[in-house]
């Protein structure tokens, strides 16, 4: 019992002292530090706390003595946002000081095991956590879990197979239906045979628990929002390319768009009294004085800086190679997640045939994507913790000095600033068309 909590006293101080970076000006440092309870507030200078990344599972495969696998916690403006649920997931949050009640969205890439085999006990801790809120005078927790066709089928038979019922709250799944590797088949369509991502099971369905599903968009990507205190988090997906016959996403999150404000003290000067006429000029639309005589432009009467940016994160499920939508959705993002599986000399290959990628690969997808800052995942167990910094230095051969460049570890915590991370430089466009890989609209 001594060594188990001294192994374990050991883990937990190593995660609270282990994201240093190589430089000590380096301009994102001030924004890097661990979830864990009992940590050091974050530093003053960083700003942007209403804008949490938590790494709380950055393994591949199965767990090791240093990482659990896929999880990451996304906290904006009250709302928390779950992407992949790992088995230890449970763990990993408590250890977060993230409590169970805050998870509203789960956002599952694909269904492989190290990334969703934590998902039917989360959803159980979730059944305890409605039950206390409705007991303290609140409402039933729901529960929205977006994925690939299956994700319903597999909760409803876990749920099932384990005699557990959802007493509390409810739980909708909503797959997401039309993509490259969908087979086509839709709940309650007559099949040629029996596939188990569509069937409906009627043996295995439970009472508060609900199956939706989301056709794609004809530009190949999957859309919708999540409420959060300050406007609505518009979520979008699109697939990219991992194995055969597993259908993988990437999500991206961005905030609400701004409306740049109005100096009213200008306006009335210019004989603009307020009116519909103001949301006009917040759009960018020239418009007459309220006496007819003259034509006011929107730059005569906004504030300037004051159309605030809105900052996009993404995360990519295991590939090893991104859609032409899952391209144009990840462009200019503040912070890709990517993985980077196969680390090691002459690796290029074998990761693309298994379906993954390297941090060379990694480097050079967020160099494509002028992307702000690159945090690697999904890192091989044969890693070590202390040599991040190696992977970091493969992903910028490729990178050109377009990113900023993190090997995540488990525990890590990033805040984004209010405005996102300035880029190193800016990459020139032409086309819009994916460099990373010449696939169709649909993948």
């Amino acid at each position: 019992m001594c060594q188990t909590r001294h192994q374990q006293r050991w883990y937990f101080d190593s995660k609270r002292v282990g994201y240093k970076v190589s430089e000590d000006n380096h301009p994102i440092k001030a924004y890097i530090g661990s979830c864990l309870t009992s940590t050091n507030d974050p530093p003053s200078s960083a700003d942007g706390t209403d804008f949490k990344i938590n790494f709380l599972g950055t393994g591949a495969g199965c767990p090791s003595r240093d990482r659990v696998c896929s999880a990451t916690l996304l906290r904006v403006h009250g709302t928390s946002l779950l992407l992949d649920a790992a088995e230890g997931v449970q763990r990993q949050m408590m250890h977060a000081s993230a409590p169970l009640s805050s998870i509203g969205h789960i956002f599952i890439t694909h269904l492989h095991g190290d990334h969703l085999f934590g998902l039917p006990g989360l959803l159980l801790g979730l059944q305890v956590a409605s039950r206390n809120h409705v007991e303290a005078g609140g409402e039933g927790l729901t529960v929205n879990i977006y994925g690939p066709p299956g994700i319903y089928n597999y909760v409803a038979m876990s749920l099932s197979l384990s005699m557990s019922f959802i007493n509390s709250g409810k739980i909708i799944v909503t797959e997401l239906l039309g993509g490259h590797a969908d087979p086509g088949y839709r709940p309650n369509q007559k099949q040629k045979y029996r596939d188990p991502r569509h069937v409906n099971y009627k043996e295995v369905s439970r009472r508060n628990l609900y199956r939706e599903v989301l056709e794609q968009n004809k530009d190949g990507t999957w859309t919708f929002e999540v409420p959060s205190t300050r406007g609505p988090l518009s979520v979008s997906a699109a697939e990219v390319r991992h194995v055969n016959n597993v259908m993988t996403f990437g999500y991206v999150v961005q905030e609400e768009e701004h409306e740049p404000a109005i100096i009213v003290e200008k306006a009335r000067a210019l004989g603009v009294e307020p009116s519909k006429k103001y949301a006009l000029l917040k759009k960018g639309v020239s418009v007459e004085s309220d006496d007819g005589t003259k034509i006011v432009h929107p730059d005569q009467v906004l504030a300037k800086d004051s159309h605030k940016k809105t900052r996009k994160f993404a995360l990519i499920g295991d590939n090893c190679q991104l859609s032409t939508p899952m391209y144009r959705l990840c462009q200019d993002c503040d912070v890709l997640v990517h993985e980077a599986t196969l680390i090691g000399p002459n690796m290029a290959q074998e990761a693309m045939i298994r379906g993954h990628s390297t941090p060379e690969t990694a480097g050079k997808v967020a160099k494509d994507l002028n992307a702000a800052l690159l945090v690697m995942n999904h890192i091989s167990a044969r890693v070590d913790p202390g040599e991040g910094s190696d992977v970091e230095e493969l992903a910028r051969k490729t990178n050109d000095e377009t990113s900023y460049i993190l090997a995540a570890e488990d525990f890590l915590e990033l805040r984004m600033p209010m405005k996102g991370f300035d880029r190193k430089k800016k990459v020139a466009r032409s086309g819009g068309e994916s460099p990373v890989g010449s696939e169709s609209a649909n993948h």
